[in-house]
């Protein structure tokens, strides 16, 4: 018996302090270990989040490409004033009795009015040759605004004439424009049989 050590004395332990360190053991906890539970993802909301970013970037490119159309139409207008001028053109012309009515069609491009306009005008006959030196008053232009002017030259007919030169500004009162203005650039036509040069 004085061999025998009791199952309950040191040595040994019973089975319910046994039971109790393995308790103590598995509520132990590593706090390195100890990782924050994820949440589940919510694919709803993310849909909604993509969905609004993309709407932004869309309207942030009709913006810029809103933008990019004002800075190239502002680009085409200033070529188009670089451009600018006076253009006339023969609509049309009508014989009378003993003269011809010569219509013309008169457009001032440029940005600013003409208050006076008369340019010298050669006519040449159907040879070719110069039947009379004149001046054609077209009066006051507006900008942009198309305007009709006739002038009748008596004692020739329309088939007498083959050529209309004209020869350059007698007058030109622009205050707003430059000196040339009724010159520079100056654009002519004809709907008509007979040619306009300058």
């Amino acid at each position: 018996m004085d061999g025998f050590t009791s199952p309950g004395r040191s040595g040994h332990q019973t089975g319910a302090a046994r039971k109790g360190r393995f308790r103590s053991r598995r509520v132990a906890r590593r706090p390195e270990l100890d990782m924050p539970t994820a949440a589940p993802l919510n694919w709803s909301g993310r849909c909604d989040h993509m969905r609004k970013m993309q709407m932004k970037m869309m309207r942030l490119a009709g913006v810029a490409l809103g933008a990019g159309l004002c800075f190239a139409t502002g680009a085409v207008a200033q070529d188009a004033g670089a451009g600018a001028a006076v253009a006339i053109e023969l609509n049309a012309v009508k014989s009378n009795e003993g003269s011809c009515t010569l219509s013309f069609l008169v457009t001032n491009g440029h940005a600013g009015p003409i208050e006076k306009a008369v340019y010298e005008t050669v006519l040449f006959d159907s040879a070719g040759q110069v039947e009379r030196l004149t001046l054609f008053d077209f009066g006051a232009l507006p900008s942009g605004r198309p305007r009709v002017r006739q002038f009748t030259i008596t004692g020739v007919t329309c088939d007498g004439l083959s050529r209309v030169l004209i020869n350059g500004a007698n007058t030109c009162q622009a205050p707003d424009l430059a000196a040339n203005a009724c010159e520079a650039g100056l654009i002519l036509g004809t709907r008509t049989g007979i040619e306009v040069i300058g």
